[in-house]
C-alpha cells in the first residue's frame, strides 16, 4: 500500500483492514504507520545490502561479481516487485535515517567499483558516476 499510494496517503486503518488484523494489533507492534513504513524499508534495504555484500566478496572478476549483484537485484524485483519498488522509491526519504554501518546496497556497489578502479580492473573514473 505504501508503494502504490505513498506513506502519507495510506492510513493505518486501511493497512489493518488489508492485513485482516485489528487496528489495535498494529499499534501493539508499531507506534505509527511511519514506524511501520520505516521498519519495512530498513529490513528490506538491509537484506538487499547484506546479500549484495556477500556477492561482492565472492571470488571472480569485477565483471562476474557485478553481473551476479545486478542479477540478484533484478531477481528480487521479479520475485516481489512491489517490495523492491517500495525500497527504491522510499530510499531518498529514508536514507537520512540509515546508519553508515548498515548494509546500504548503493554503498556496496560503490565500494566494489572503487576497489576495481584502485586495482586497475576498470579504467580510472569518477566512482560515483560509475556507480
Amino acid at each position: 500500500m505504501f508503494a502504490a499510494h505513498g506513506i502519507a496517503e495510506t492510513s493505518i486503518r486501511a493497512i489493518a483492514r488489508k492485513a485482516g488484523v485489528a487496528l489495535g494489533a498494529l499499534y501493539n507492534h508499531y507506534e505509527s504507520k511511519e514506524e511501520l513504513a520505516w521498519t519495512l524499508f530498513a529490513s528490506s534495504f538491509s537484506r538487499l545490502g547484506l546479500e549484495l555484500q556477500r556477492l561482492a566478496r565472492e571470488p571472480g572478476t569485477i565483471d562476474a561479481r557485478l553481473r551476479a549483484m545486478v542479477a540478484y537485484v533484478f531477481g528480487e524485483f521479479d520475485r516481489d516487485r512491489v517490495l523492491v519498488g517500495y525500497v527504491f522509491l522510499a530510499r531518498h526519504q529514508a536514507l537520512p535515517k540509515i546508519k553508515t554501518a548498515s548494509a546500504n546496497p548503493y554503498l556496496v556497489f560503490r565500494s566494489l567499483i572503487a576497489q576495481a578502479i584502485a586495482a586497475r580492473e576498470v579504467p580510472a573514473q569518477d566512482v560515483d558516476l560509475a556507480t
